[in-house]
């Protein structure tokens, strides 16, 4: 990374990060817990947002098949194979969050 800011943020407060082209805000919608925040990004649809956890899947899943040849029999250019990786994780992690609200015990 080429840089890092540490900030303490209370409920609907913000930070934008701006590159003279693109502006990205986060928004600390509220304050769950003590170890959860509920946050909203906004940013330009060009910019690609996951949890870090998913984009290391999505990350690892990349380099595999680099090394052993894409899984799918048709060719696609890399973003489509990425978005299709990602869509299969969100649908995964969508169908384990719908699964443990029924528990009650969602994240």
């Amino acid at each position: 990374m080429d840089g890092s800011l540490i900030l303490e943020r209370t409920p609907n407060e913000s930070i934008t990060i701006y590159d003279g082209d693109s502006k990205i805000v986060v928004l600390i919608c509220q304050i769950r817990s003590q170890n959860r925040v509920k946050l909203r990004i906004t940013a330009p649809k060009k910019f690609t947002i996951h949890r870090t956890e998913i984009y290391n899947k999505i990350v690892k899943q990349s380099n595999r098949e680099a090394v052993t040849g894409p899984a799918e029999s048709t060719p696609a250019d890399g973003r489509e194979q990425a978005d299709r990786r990602a869509d299969g994780i969100r649908e995964r992690e969508t169908g384990k969050n719908e699964n443990e609200k029924q528990k009650g015990t969602a994240i």
